[in-house]
């Protein structure tokens, strides 16, 4: 359960970091560059099978990045 509870508090910042970046950065470099920072952290911590079980159970409540896990995480295999 604390496992849980610190990856869904992960895939949060996760999400506000993305959001942030996303309304706040007009497109160009600074803003790719902070997407894949993004995208590392994700290949980083969703490389496990553990948190890969939880990402499984709950990607439906993080819509606005779970396209970003979800490229990420194929990436990383």
């Amino acid at each position: 359960m604390v496992f849980e509870h610190i990856r869904l508090r992960m895939l949060n910042t996760i999400e506000s970091w993305h959001h942030q970046i996303s309304q706040t950065s007009p497109p160009g470099n600074y803003r790719d560059e902070q997407i894949e920072n993004i995208a590392g952290i994700i290949r980083l911590y969703i490389d496990h099978p553990g948190v890969r079980e939880v990402w499984t159970k709950v990607k439906h409540t993080f819509v606005p990045v779970e396209e970003l896990v979800e490229d990420n995480i194929s990436r990383s295999n």
